[in-house]
């Protein structure tokens, strides 16, 4: 495919504030789909999406944090809030990939 067609859109539809748009942009950079690979990059989206509400985000967020995925780019004097606020919510939704 064409992934750098993509992620000019995903571009787009992000700085709108699309919960999806925003995860689709956070993978491109994670995997370096479309974009180069780039920890950093990966992790401010997946951050954006996953306090826009988006489910699947969440749980990569908190996983990347228990995980230190993404090189401590994550890391901040509230990561441990972080982990809270958000596996609460990934419990309450019942992701049955949740890590807990």
């Amino acid at each position: 495919g064409n992934f750098e067609e993509a992620v000019k859109w995903l571009k787009l539809a992000s700085a709108q504030g699309y919960d999806k748009s925003l995860y689709g942009l956070s993978s491109s950079y994670h995997e370096g789909k479309g974009v180069p690979q780039d920890d950093a990059n990966a992790a401010k989206w997946f951050r954006k999406a996953a306090d826009q509400g988006h489910a699947n985000s969440q749980y990569n967020l908190v996983s990347a944090i228990l995980q230190n995925v993404f090189g401590g780019h994550f890391a901040s004097p509230t990561m441990n809030l972080d982990i809270l606020h958000f596996g609460k919510l990934i419990f309450a939704i019942g992701n049955d990939a949740a890590p807990f």
